[in-house]
C-alpha cells in the first residue's frame, strides 16, 4: 500500500470521524478501522482510537483491532481454538444482540407453496442464501439428489439468485422437483413455505436460519457454523450423510416434527428476550476499561 493511499485514509478518517473515542467495525475486515487503530498517535493517546471489530460470521476475524465483540455461541472446545488464533493483547467480549427487524414481517400476507408454483401437498425442503452458487457443492448436491430419491413427495426450493446452478440442473432427472425462486423481497415469507430448512456446509446463512425458526420451520444443519449458532444445538446433525434420513423423518414422523417445532418456538422466545440495550452498555463498559488499560500500559 502506497504512502499516498495511507495518508488519504488517515485524512478521511480524521475529518469524517472527528477523532472519536471508539470505532466499531462490522464486518471485521475494514481498511479504515484497521488504520485508525494503529497509525495516528495523539498528545493524549499513543493510538488514534480504540477499534472494536464484530465479525458477521462465527469464524475468527482477520483483524488488528484490540477488541473483538462476538454474538455467537461457542463451546469450550471452540473457544480454545478461537483464542489460539488471537494476539496476546487482543481481548474478546461476548455481547448478545439481535436485529429487531427479524420480528417484523415484510408482508401481512402469508405466502403459500402454490404462490411459487409448488403443489401444496409436496414436502418442501428450503435451501436459502445469497451465495448458493458457491455453497451448493457437488457433495451437497448428492445430498439433495438422495433426498429426491426418497420419494416423489419431496421437492427442493432454492431461495436466492443462483442462475448457474439453475442452468446446471434444469435438464436433469429431478428438474421438475427443483424450484428456483430467485431473489425474494419477502425473504422470511418465502422461507415460511418450507417444511424444513436444509443448510449447506458454510459460514453465513444465519439470517435464513433465524427466519426459519421464527416461522416454526425446523432446521437441519451441521455443527460449528452461523446457522447452528442462530438456531441452537437441537437442529444439528453429525454429517451430510445424515441429512436425507432426517428429511424423511421430518416428513413421516409427526411426533418428531411437532417436538422440533416446539424447539423452534422456544428458540424464538430466547431470541426475543435478548437485551440489546444491556448488551450495548456491557460493550461500552468493557471498551472503556480496556482503553484505559491500554493507555496506561503504553505510558509505562
Amino acid at each position: 500500500i502506497g504512502t499516498d493511499f495511507v495518508h488519504a485514509i488517515v485524512t478521511t478518517v480524521v475529518k469524517w470521524l472527528h477523532n472519536p473515542a471508539n470505532i466499531v467495525s462490522s464486518p471485521s475486515s475494514n481498511t479504515y478501522s484497521g488504520f485508525s487503530s494503529q497509525i495516528i498517535p495523539t498528545a493524549s493517546r499513543s493510538h488514534f482510537t480504540t477499534v472494536v471489530t464484530m465479525a458477521c460470521t462465527k469464524s475468527v476475524p482477520i483483524t488488528n483491532a484490540p477488541i473483538i465483540a462476538r454474538y455467537f455461541d461457542y463451546s469450550q472446545e471452540e473457544n480454545e481454538t478461537y483464542f489460539s488464533y488471537l494476539d496476546e493483547e487482543q481481548k474478546v467480549v461476548d455481547v448478545k444482540h439481535i436485529d429487531i427487524d427479524f420480528f417484523a414481517r415484510d408482508s401481512e400476507k402469508k405466502m403459500k407453496k402454490q404462490d411459487f408454483g409448488i403443489p401444496e401437498e409436496k414436502f418442501v425442503v428450503v435451501i436459502a442464501g445469497n451465495r448458493l452458487e458457491d455453497e451448493v457443492s457437488g457433495e451437497f448436491l448428492n445430498v439433495i439428489f438422495e433426498v429426491l430419491e426418497k420419494g416423489s413427495q419431496y421437492v427442493i426450493a432454492f431461495i436466492g439468485e443462483c442462475p448457474k446452478l439453475s442452468r446446471k440442473l434444469k435438464y436433469g432427472e429431478y428438474a421438475d422437483r427443483l424450484f428456483f425462486l430467485g431473489y425474494a423481497e419477502d425473504f422470511r415469507g418465502a422461507i415460511a413455505i418450507g417444511d424444513v430448512f436444509l443448510n449447506p456446509p458454510r459460514q453465513g446463512g444465519g439470517t435464513g436460519g433465524t427466519y426459519a425458526i421464527l416461522e416454526k420451520v425446523p432446521v437441519i444443519t451441521l455443527d460449528d457454523c452461523d446457522v447452528e449458532s442462530s438456531v441452537g444445538k437441537e437442529f444439528v446433525c453429525k454429517s451430510l450423510a445424515e441429512m436425507p434420513s432426517l428429511v424423511v423423518q421430518y416428513c413421516s414422523d409427526s411426533e418428531f416434527r411437532l417436538k422440533q417445532k416446539e424447539h423452534c418456538k422456544n428458540r424464538a422466545n430466547q431470541l426475543a428476550s435478548i437485551d440489546n440495550v444491556g448488551s450495548f452498555q456491557k460493550l461500552c463498559r468493557f471498551v472503556g476499561k480496556a482503553t484505559l488499560e491500554r493507555e496506561k500500559n503504553h505510558e509505562t
